[in-house]
């Protein structure tokens, strides 16, 4: 469910009418109550009721970014079945229903409830030990998600709906900050009885990645100091030449409550590998932060063609983007496996037209705002925006500043053209 959500969002790039045929099969297949299910079937085989606490937290940043494209508002309105029920309605009403479903299950400390599981499938089924489970990343991805609908609603003039998520966002926030931060970074989840997972407290498994990008991207953490720590926190205990590791150390001894991750050999998946799904979520923050040295440098390591990975380790195609890459903690230290399965092509395309070549997909036009390194001077980019071809040039000038639309200066940063096609020249 959530890997479909995911690859059409990267898809709304490619061909936004066949990922918007894959997000409406894919909110099809969502209950009445909002739960989503891990897995489905279009044709007649049993679905994985599975109830992962991510699964609907997808689904805005995909909408949203078809609406971007097209313009086509309109299908948000679009009636869609839900599995095993006889009732519809409409595609605004599923997400809504999914996000409010989130809301009203958590925690003890306010935090989502991690249910059967989240992103990461190697923690899943620490609810065995209480229902009270609960994850700081996945409520970091429900305050992501409620904002795209409040901006989305906003556009709509839904302000009820708006206000609502705008409100349900800030007291995630909160929560976020004061139950899950552990002194350095934040911790990623918590067991019914309190013990955390991925905090300065465990032997094993002391930080993990995610949240920590996740907290900078989405800016549920806004304390500059807090930024600073969790950067430097990354760079020392989950860098490595193929990319950011996943969680450190692996678990060896002492994560036999963690979930089937504690099986794994160190080093491995998601035991202290480097997951590139997880790699492609950092590019996000390094952007946030300014830092697009770090973002490009981020973005290439997870590539087959860095000059760091090595050949001898690569067992996947010199052109396809492998799952993981074992971490250090590995004999086999560098060897990459999965190249097409994984969900990181999608990050990978939004990470780089959008992130760092800054072509960005707007309600009202294409917002071009560039973050590469100093020493581009010069790229282009052909887009095919609501018709239009748009040939954009990037240059770095240190004289002049501003875009010009068929050689006429535009003011801000956004451009649209109702013709079949247009050159625009950036100066930055």
């Amino acid at each position: 469910y959530r890997d479909s959500l995911q690859d059409a969002w990267g898809y709304c790039l490619v061909d936004p009418d066949k990922a918007r045929e894959k997000m409406l099969i894919t909110l099809g297949h969502m209950m009445t109550d909002g739960r989503c299910p891990r897995r489905f079937s279009r044709f007649g085989l049993k679905n994985d009721m599975d109830d992962f606490s991510d699964s609907p937290t997808w689904a805005p940043e995909a909408i949203n970014t078809y609406i971007r494209e097209t313009g086509d508002f309109d299908i948000l309105n679009r009636e869609l079945p839900f599995l095993e029920s006889e009732e519809t309605s409409s595609v605004e009403d599923h997400i809504f229903r999914s996000l409010d479903y989130m809301y009203h299950s958590r925690g003890k400390n306010g935090l989502i409830r991690m249910r059967k599981g989240d992103w990461l499938d190697g923690l899943s089924g620490i609810n065995q030990y209480g229902e009270d489970a609960t994850s700081a990343w996945v409520t970091v991805a429900a305050f992501n998600a409620q904002n795209i609908m409040a901006g989305l609603y906003e556009r709509l003039g839904m302000k009820d709906k708006a206000e609502l998520m705008r409100v349900r966002s800030a007291e995630y926030k909160e929560i976020f900050n004061r139950v899950a931060w552990d002194g350095h970074w934040f911790t990623y989840a918590f067991f019914e009885d309190g013990e955390p997972i991925g905090s300065s407290k465990n032997l094993e498994g002391k930080i993990y990645l995610n949240v920590q990008t996740w907290a900078i991207f989405t800016g549920i953490v806004d304390d500059k100091d807090r930024i600073e720590s969790i950067r430097k926190s990354i760079y020392r205990y989950l860098q490595t030449p193929f990319g950011p590791l996943l969680n450190y150390p692996p678990y060896v001894l002492y994560g036999e409550r963690c979930g089937r991750l504690y099986r794994q050999f160190p080093g491995t998946f998601a035991n202290s590998a480097v997951y590139n799904h997880g790699a492609a979520f950092k590019v996000f923050a390094d952007v946030k932060e300014g830092d697009f040295e770090e973002a490009l440098d981020t973005i290439s390591r997870a590539l087959p063609n860095h000059p760091d990975n090595s050949d001898m380790c690569r067992t996947s195609e010199p052109y396809a983007v492998g799952n993981v890459y074992y971490g250090p903690n590995h004999r086999r230290f560098g060897m990459n496996l999965f190249s097409w399965f994984t969900a990181t092509p999608a990050w990978l395309l939004h990470d780089a037209f959008e992130q760092i070549l800054g072509v960005y997909s707007d309600y009202d036009g294409l917002t071009l705002t560039p973050h590469t390194v100093s020493e581009w001077t010069e790229y282009s980019v052909r887009k095919l925006y609501r018709g239009t071809v748009y040939n954009i040039t990037f240059k770095r000038d240190s004289a002049e500043k501003g875009i010009w639309l068929d050689g006429v200066k535009q003011s801000g940063s956004t451009v649209i053209s109702d013709k079949p096609e247009c050159n625009v020249i950036v100066k930055f």
